[in-house]
């Protein structure tokens, strides 16, 4: 005869399984393999990294009042980026440090970049949902470590940050990492990776 307290846990159980394998399919499986993988938030990090690279700092950051119009081949930007084999290429936003960071991956083409980056966006994921259910030191609670796996696999942003390539992923990781170190009393490594963050997406910045 089961008691209830076993049969909540089965029953928890059950749903994170459900949920993790739901998101594996949906939010990694399908998104890998979609059509449109390719156009995605990455096409705009790469063509930035990409005009450093090869020095072209004038086409960073576009006219803004062309901005929202990145599909028209008549502006120089855009047919940089085209005849590089971004799809659909849309204007860089970001602090200059994030196109700085990139460089490297425009030595791949931009469909292997593109994969590279929803392969280091998963593995971040898994990393900042292992920081928070670390978050406290000492034996890690299982409910509450549950309870986090549930809500950040739920969690519709989460879906559409690794659907759309967003740096997001990157964001919450080093944040994840922040609070972790700040909950050890490591407030100046903290600090550090909050500012690294603000560097990449002006956001983070808030929190200081």
């Amino acid at each position: 005869m089961f008691h209830a307290g076993a049969l909540i846990t089965a029953l928890l159980a059950v749903i994170l399984v459900h949920t993790v394998g739901t998101f594996l399919y949906m939010d990694i499986w399908r998104t890998a393999l979609a059509p449109d993988f390719d156009v995605n938030d990455f096409k705009a990090y790469y063509a930035g990294a990409l005009a450093l690279s090869e020095g072209r700092r004038d086409l960073l950051y576009p006219d803004p009042a062309t901005l929202n119009l990145g599909v028209l081949p008549d502006q120089e930007w855009v047919r940089f980026a085209m005849d590089r084999g971004v799809p659909h290429p849309s204007g860089y936003i970001y602090p200059p440090f994030l196109a700085v960071a990139l460089r490297p991956v425009t030595w791949l083409s931009y469909h292997r970049a593109n994969q590279a980056w929803f392969v280091l966006n998963v593995l971040l994921f898994a990393g900042a949902v292992w920081l928070l259910v670390r978050w406290r030191p000492g034996p890690v609670d299982l409910v509450a470590a549950a309870g986090i796996v549930f809500v950040c696999l739920n969690f519709y942003p989460t879906f559409r940050a690794l659907q759309c390539g967003q740096v997001s992923m990157l964001i919450f990781a080093m944040l994840a990492a922040a609070f972790w170190l700040l909950r050890r009393g490591r407030d100046g490594a903290a600090g550090a990776i909050v500012g690294l963050a603000a560097a990449v997406k002006i956001t983070p910045a808030i929190l200081a």
